[in-house]
């Protein structure tokens, strides 16, 4: 025989088994057991669904309500109830509204509430709570945390006694009526920062002038000044201020003890200067955009006004144009000769009077080679290197007690400006004009040079010139050593104006 397990009352989207033991519900007051495993729902709900009788079989049907009066009706009657709480509902004894529900402290009370008890507990406020610091105050008593520990742990002794003073002070109302019994009724909380000073501490402090402060005085941050910047003209503001006596200068010293010291501030005439102490009787301005107008064109171009005067880079250039054109100009870099075949200027300009061509520290790389130099008409693609290109003098003085004048006239490939010894010898140098290179005329060619020959034994000044045969305009020189190579030298170019 199978088993059957009551599962309550039916409910929608339950699954219910068929299986050993088979769930039982009631429903609508008459009982059923499942006979076909299932999830409930409308259709098969037992005694109502179109195919409940698929999935259920009926264990006890519910009967036909009786007729006439009394608790037996099926309204009041238990037989059909769903669940307690409706039982005791139709007894009426439902918990809460006609009985209470058992509690243990009901099992322990033996008095009865009162109307009385009532009327009493009426009488208390809503939230009354009897650690209420209003209402402990209202109570004339202190809240625990009001009292001082030292007070809570104070033991008096038994023979204690308060004098009538310490009783007059107990029973002072406020903080006002114990200070007037501490004799302290002119004492009270003014700020730090609105304590006024006393006539006695006053004159101490003026007392105090010259004194010397040892540390580090410090302003309060923004104190006055707050936010404003230095171009404000609002007036009182900054940390400190320096106001002079009389109409004398609002100055500071600053001293370094023993070494220097000196004044800085606004002087009688309300110019920034510092001065005086070590620096003597004088005092020095301090330049600013406020102190010094800029200088004009004219008065730059000018150039004879004494008054001081602030410069732009503008007006320094109009000045220095003012004065003209400086007679001599460099030409392109200083050319350096290290083991070099030649040093080449080309492109020679033509704007100028004459050329001006310099060269020191020369020395050939083999023994009595000779610096010459020579012309090109298209700048350096070739150079004129004909025996009978070039007319030449040249004239020699040796020191040492020994003189040697030679002069020489006649053609040749260039002009021999220095002859010179390398190993032996000490370095050369050379000045040289050029006259009407970039005309069609004959350019003549003039200079003076002085080396060492021998080691050092002779020094020899060497004069000459030299012009060129043809009339066309050159635009390059050349410099080269007639055997080997330029050991060692430096050249540069100017140019001779006619300003």
């Amino acid at each position: 025989m199978a088993e059957i397990d009551w599962a309550g009352s039916w409910a929608t989207s339950t699954a219910y088994t068929a299986s050993d033991p088979r769930q039982a519900v009631g429903n609508n007051g008459s009982s059923y057991v499942c006979i076909l495993s299932h999830t409930s729902g409308s259709s098969n709900q037992p005694g109502v669904g179109a195919s409940w009788t698929s999935y259920w079989e009926v264990i006890a049907e519910k009967g036909t309500d009786g007729i006439g009066a009394g608790d037996m009706l099926g309204a009041n009657n238990l037989s059909d109830l769903a669940n307690a709480a409706t039982a005791r509902t139709n007894l009426g004894v439902a918990i809460g509204s006609d009985v209470q529900a058992h509690t243990a402290v009901l099992d322990g009370t033996e008095q009865s509430f009162t109307t009385a008890l009532k009327n009493k507990l009426d009488g208390v406020e809503s939230g009354a709570d009897v650690t209420d610091t209003a209402n402990v105050t209202a109570a004339g008593a202190l809240m625990d945390s009001e009292v001082d520990a030292d007070i809570k742990t104070l033991s008096l002794p038994a023979n204690t006694t308060i004098s009538s003073f310490g009783a007059s002070l107990i029973d002072d109302a406020a903080a006002s009526n114990a200070r007037t019994t501490l004799g302290l009724g002119n004492v009270d909380n003014t700020s730090d920062a609105n304590k006024p000073v006393s006539t006695p501490q006053q004159a101490a402090l003026v007392s105090r002038a010259g004194d010397t402060l040892t540390g580090r005085l410090v302003s309060a941050s923004g104190a006055t000044t707050g936010n404003n910047g230095i171009a404000t003209a609002t007036a009182l503001l900054g940390e400190y201020e320096v106001q002079n006596n009389g109409t004398g200068a609002a100055m500071m010293a600053f001293h370094r003890g023993g070494a220097f010291a000196g004044y800085f501030g606004l002087d009688t005439d309300n110019l920034w200067k510092v001065g005086g102490w070590s620096h003597g009787a004088a005092a020095y301005k301090l330049w600013h955009e406020g102190t010094l107008a800029t200088i004009g064109q004219a008065e730059a171009e000018a150039g004879t006004a004494t008054t001081e005067r602030a410069w732009t880079a503008q007006r320094v250039k109009q000045a220095i144009d003012a004065l003209g054109s400086s007679p001599l100009e460099r030409i392109g870099p200083v050319q350096v000769a290290s083991n070099s075949a030649s040093i080449n200027f080309t492109n020679l300009p033509t704007n100028y009077f004459a050329l001006l061509l310099r060269g020191r520290y020369i020395l050939p790389s083999v023994n009595t080679a000779s610096l010459v130099w020579r012309s090109s008409v298209n700048n350096g693609v070739s150079w004129e290197s004909g025996g009978s290109d070039y007319r030449n003098a040249a004239g020699g003085f040796a020191t040492n007690g020994t003189a040697n004048n030679s002069f020489s006239n006649g053609t040749n490939a260039g002009l021999v400006m220095q002859t010179m010894v390398s190993s032996a010898g000490g370095d050369g140098a050379f000045e040289a004009i050029i006259y009407d290179a970039p005309v069609t005329r004959r350019t003549r060619f003039s200079f003076r040079s002085a080396y060492e020959r021998n080691g050092g034994f002779y020094d020899t000044y060497q004069a000459g010139c030299s012009t060129r045969v043809a009339t066309t305009a050159i635009n390059g020189l050349q410099l080269f050593m007639n055997s080997g190579l330029i050991a060692t030298g430096e050249f540069i170019l100017f140019g001779i104006s006619t300003a």
